[in-house]
C-alpha cells in the first residue's frame, strides 16, 4: 500500500484458512481498454502479489485444496470487498 493512495488489502481463502497478501499497485492501460468504458480510467486499478507456494501446503490430509483470491479496495469513497475474477 502506497502512502496517500487508496488502501488495498488482499488474501487467499480456503475454507476458514486465510493467507494475507501484500498487494503492490501496478499501472497500465489494459484495464481501461478492456473495460469498454470511455468515461472511466483504470490505469492505477491493477495490483500484483507474490505468494510463497510453501504457505499453500495443505494439512496432513495431503488432499487438493482450492484457494480463492479476495480483496478489499476503496472505490468512490467506499470499501468494496469480494472475490477476484480472471478476465
Amino acid at each position: 500500500n502506497a502512502p496517500g493512495g487508496p488502501p488495498r488489502l488482499g488474501w487467499l481463502r480456503s475454507g476458514k484458512r486465510l493467507i494475507p497478501l501484500r498487494l503492490r499497485p501496478v499501472g497500465g492501460d489494459e484495464a481501461t481498454a478492456r473495460s469498454g468504458r470511455s468515461l472511466h480510467r483504470y490505469e492505477r486499478a491493477g495490483f500484483t502479489a507474490t505468494v510463497d507456494p510453501r504457505r499453500l501446503a495443505g494439512k496432513a490430509s495431503g488432499g487438493r485444496t482450492t484457494w480463492k483470491l479476495e480483496a478489499v479496495v476503496v472505490g468512490a469513497g467506499r470499501p468494496r470487498r469480494g472475490p477476484m475474477r480472471l478476465v
